[in-house]
């Protein structure tokens, strides 16, 4: 909710040529402990250094994650801004608009994916469109309740398709 359209089109899921990129950490049991845990990229020297020192002044509590924890805890990025680009980039397209060139375009969906970024264009839409007018978020939370769940029950049956092929390596 509440995203720009823009970044519906943007492919960079890791800030790419950020000298230290920051990101939730999707990964039990920090997407459950509240404390806004993050995973984090370090690209230079100069950030090696101020992540140690920080650590060392004990301003910083920091746990090594291998790369592949980090790649499943910001799976959800990466397949909206790269795996499902190409669709929204296609939607755009047929509604007339211009999209520069982008690395992640080519891939094919199934229909059970292509129900899930619609219902996410709606979710961020309604989002932008309600919380303006709404002065109050319970209020807020109700209006948008049905179009959430309904994203959230079209995100678990493409999860359950996906898990499916894997397993039968379809």
């Amino acid at each position: 909710m509440f995203k720009n359209n823009a970044c519906d089109f943007c492919d960079d899921v890791t800030t790419e040529l950020a000298d230290i990129s920051l990101g939730d950490a999707w990964l039990n049991p920090y997407n459950q402990d509240g404390m806004g845990t993050n995973v984090m990229i370090t690209r230079s020297q100069l950030a090696e250094e101020l992540i140690k020192e920080g650590i060392e002044n004990k301003e910083l509590a920091v746990e090594h994650l291998d790369f592949e924890m980090f790649l499943s805890s910001q799976q959800g990025s990466f397949s909206h801004r790269q795996k499902a680009l190409g669709y929204r980039i296609n939607l755009a397209k047929r509604k007339g608009l211009t999209i520069p060139h982008k690395r992640h375009d080519k891939e094919k969906f199934s229909l059970d994916f292509k129900l899930v970024q619609k219902q996410s264009i709606v979710v961020r839409k309604q989002s932008l469109i309600q919380w303006p007018i709404m002065n109050d978020s319970h209020l807020f939370d109700k209006v948008m309740l049905g179009s959430r769940n309904k994203l959230q029950k079209r995100t678990k049956i493409n999860h359950y398709i996906r898990e499916v092929k894997r397993r039968f390596s379809l």
